[in-house]
């Protein structure tokens, strides 16, 4: 357990997260510690998963011990990270298990005082739920001071992952699904043979997972594809600065922290044209809807100067939408409001 105590704040939260007892490697993690370390940085008194009461109960998870604590306290957050489309193409046998996912999904998110989206189609899809309590969007953080470019840790990072300072390098991030996108990283990565393309990530659910056995060992066998399996939290800047671009060809995200660590890294972007990003993150990406077009894109990051510099300077606007000194006041605000 972690206390932070300051005079100056009259608030005291207990953030809840089951990510700390399980398998991390996937994005509810990061935002639990980017959270973590912005009421750091607001020197805002916390608990980690205290049994005792405080002012504030923020949830970050929806297992069986954040309904426990959700219960057994008053004036709670909950990060609303999760909405049943997110479960469809992640976890087998959705459509055994879907409905009952949905009534525990609005029975939890109703049970709160605050829940905080973590982007606009987030809200839109709990509204659609059945959600009624009060739903403000907040978007997941992102440590500045942690995720920046590096040339320093852009060398550490080539070295780790054996690729030559002078190779061209295309990470994908995230669990190996399909939702993510992964048969297009793989179709775009045999078409770019001379490329080097990793994918940060492994498999936490093993066989939980929504993967194509066929996908998955065509995946891990295609010689310019390295997976590195399941990373640390504090291996992600370290991993990010090695890259050149980050391609996320995602079929669903709700508020990817991979997209905004890597912008804050000053990579370009390159994502799939869903409509969602557009209200999370403005312009500030490149998006494409097939293997010929991401192929193209990265081709064009790949030999043209000016249009990778273009591409960079989109990835900082970007980040700047998530920093601890754009979102730190609201998420306090927050907070004062259930006092």
């Amino acid at each position: 357990m972690t206390m932070i105590y300051n005079r100056a704040t009259n608030i005291k939260v207990n953030m809840i997260s089951e990510t700390v007892f399980f398998p991390k490697g996937h994005g509810v993690h990061s935002a639990f510690l980017n959270t973590i370390d912005l009421l750091k940085y607001k020197k805002v008194p916390f608990t980690i998963n205290s049994l005792h009461r405080a002012q504030i109960t923020h949830i970050q998870t929806l297992g069986l011990f954040s309904l426990c604590m959700l219960l057994l306290n008053k004036r709670t957050v909950i990060s609303g990270h999760i909405v049943p489309l997110s479960l469809k193409d992640s976890i087998r046998g959705y459509e055994l298990w879907g409905n009952i996912a949905k009534r525990y999904l609005k029975t939890f998110y109703n049970k709160g005082d605050i829940i905080l989206a973590v982007s606009p189609k987030v809200k839109d899809d709990l509204i659609r739920l059945g959600v009624t309590k009060k739903i403000e969007v907040f978007p997941n953080p992102v440590n500045t001071n942690i995720f920046k470019q590096d040339k320093k840790l852009r060398e550490k990072g080539r070295r780790i992952l054996k690729v030559s300072i002078n190779d061209t390098l295309i990470l994908g991030v995230g669990q190996i699904q399909q939702r993510k996108g992964i048969e297009d990283f793989l179709e775009v990565a045999k078409r770019l043979p001379q490329h080097k393309f990793v994918w940060i990530g492994g498999i936490p659910l093993k066989g939980l997972n929504a993967l194509d056995e066929n996908l998955r060992k065509s995946f891990y066998s295609t010689p310019n594809i390295q997976v590195t399996g399941i990373k640390s939290y504090s291996d992600m800047p370290i991993l990010l600065n090695a890259g050149d671009m980050l391609f996320f060809p995602s079929h669903q995200e709700n508020a990817s922290m991979a997209i905004i660590e890597a912008a804050a890294c000053n990579l370009p972007i390159i994502l799939r044209n869903l409509p969602e990003y557009e209200s999370l993150y403005g312009k500030n990406y490149l998006s494409g809807n097939t293997i010929g077009e991401f192929e193209i894109l990265i081709k064009k990051l790949s030999t043209n100067k000016q249009f990778y510099t273009n591409a960079r300077k989109k990835s900082i606007a970007l980040a700047k939408r998530f920093t601890f000194s754009t979102l730190a006041n609201d998420l306090i605000n927050y907070y004062h409001s259930l006092l």
